[in-house]
């Protein structure tokens, strides 16, 4: 493309010559400022500059070209950096709402509350109204003193076999959780800042445009972005702004210092305790299964040894039973002809 084609194209906005995948690259190429004012200060024969030079000489006289051409940039990628932003937002506000409004959830807490008093029997801890999010870490690693049973064990056989084993299904009910713990905060919160700073750098540079070069469309089309993309922008801030609200708020209800806490290091206690329970089913079902088998197998194991122990007790009561056996298993064996020509003959006797 000739360095004029190139010129047009981005004085028109031409984005089907300079579009998400071409303009980047034209933008580590245009000249600087300090590069248009060498280009300007030439006065010779422009036929004796070089490829380079000559492309910046003809693109001179477009003002502040690089600044331009980063805010068009902006422009045609707006969309995908907004909706991958409100898509981020939707987690963590969806996780926020799951863990607040959960009802098998809280029955779940209940549970490990009414439980947690219980073992601590008539201590001072014995009758707590709460306990700290920590304490969710703690009950796969609390075991019984033979070690094959975890306190989450417990508490999962407890759920199944009580009037509140629906309340197992929690986990679908904070499904929003294990992704709202990849969204970091404070990156999340300065991708958010760095779109409303760059509104805020197009508004001046639109207000400080003076261009009037022919067939350039830059100001009015981007005005109108502006106006329209403007509050998308002020509209996101405002809503990233009442999650951290209602975030932080969560996590002082659930005993977390005010203020201390990172969204993501919140909802990965969620997320961790979501896990542990779920392989705490798993190893509730695996014991259960080999406790069946073991069961079965003492079923099977006490009914032959009963078995045996009747036909020796039979054989031991009753020798004429041994010798009718015998008999029975010598007729058997016999030739059927035989054995017809045996009874006739006793017959004839008679």
């Amino acid at each position: 493309m000739s360095h004029e084609a190139i010129r047009d194209a981005i004085l028109s906005m031409d984005a089907k010559v300079l579009n998400p995948e071409t303009l980047p690259p034209l933008i580590k190429c245009v000249p600087t400022s300090t590069e248009v004012d060498t280009v300007k200060a030439f006065d010779g024969d422009v036929s004796m500059l070089g490829n380079t030079e000559k492309f910046f000489y003809c693109l001179q006289d477009i003002p502040n070209i690089v600044e331009r051409l980063e805010l068009w940039s902006f422009k045609q990628n707006f969309e995908d950096i907004l909706r991958e932003l409100r898509t981020k937002l939707k987690f963590v506000t969806n996780a926020t709402l799951e863990i607040r409004t959960s009802k098998r959830f809280r029955q779940v807490l209940e549970i490990l509350l009414a439980i947690g008093n219980y073992l601590n029997g008539g201590s001072s801890m014995g009758q707590a109204y709460g306990f700290k999010l920590n304490a969710l870490k703690q009950l796969a690693s609390t075991k019984s003193t033979d070690n094959k049973v975890t306190l989450l064990m417990y508490i999962v056989s407890f759920i199944n076999s009580s009037k509140y084993q629906d309340c197992k299904n929690f986990v679908s009910d904070l499904a929003d959780v294990p992704e709202a713990v990849r969204v970091e905060s404070q990156a999340f919160i300065g991708d958010c800042q760095k779109v409303s700073t760059t509104m805020a750098r197009l508004k001046k540079f639109l207000d400080d445009d003076t261009s009037d070069l022919p067939g350039d469309r830059f100001k009015s089309v981007m005005t109108s972005f502006y106006q329209g993309a403007n509050q998308s922008v002020e509209n996101l801030i405002a809503e990233v702004q009442n999650a951290e609200t209602d975030t932080e708020k969560l996590a002082v209800a659930f005993g977390e210092p005010k203020g201390k806490t990172a969204w993501e290091e919140f909802f990965q206690i969620f997320k961790e305790f979501m896990e542990s329970y779920t392989q705490a089913e798993e190893a509730v079902q695996k014991a259960e299964a080999d406790a069946l088998k073991e069961q079965k197998r003492k079923e099977a194991e006490d009914a032959r040894r009963a078995s045996k122990a009747i036909r020796v007790k039979g054989d031991a009561a009753s020798p004429a039973g041994g010798i009718a056996d015998a008999l029975f298993n010598e007729l058997v064996a016999a030739d059927p002809k035989q054995v017809m020509e045996q009874i006739k003959a006793r017959r004839a006797k008679r």
